[in-house]
């Protein structure tokens, strides 16, 4: 019986450390910049969605394998003038830390 607590608890603690993904509603993207070095994408919003806990509605994107395929659909928003939908984790350096894109064609 002890052990099932102890358990419970950990359990408890460690999903409170890790944050689920969100969908943020369509945003229209204002402006693409680089930063680290180029390594890491970083979008930004006229009037953007802020993710409870970050300091900034800006987007950042690590450099990872994603981040190719994330900017390709997310330039194309951008020069449409397109609203984007992003799937968001969490923070990074107080802004909201994109995961994934999608775009979905104005009727």
């Amino acid at each position: 019986m002890r052990i099932t607590q102890y358990l419970f608890i950990l359990a408890t603690f460690f999903s409170g450390l890790s944050h689920a993904q969100t969908r943020l509603p369509a945003q229209v993207i204002s402006a693409v910049e680089t930063l680290n070095e180029g390594h890491d994408l970083q979008f930004i919003f006229e009037n953007g969605v802020r993710q409870e806990g970050c300091s900034s509605s800006s987007i950042i994107v690590k450099d990872g394998a994603m981040s190719e395929r994330i900017l390709s659909i997310a330039l194309s928003a951008y020069h449409a003038s397109h609203a984007v939908i992003f799937i968001v984790s969490g923070c990074t350096d107080g802004a909201v830390k994109g995961q994934a894109v999608s775009l979905k064609k104005a009727n």
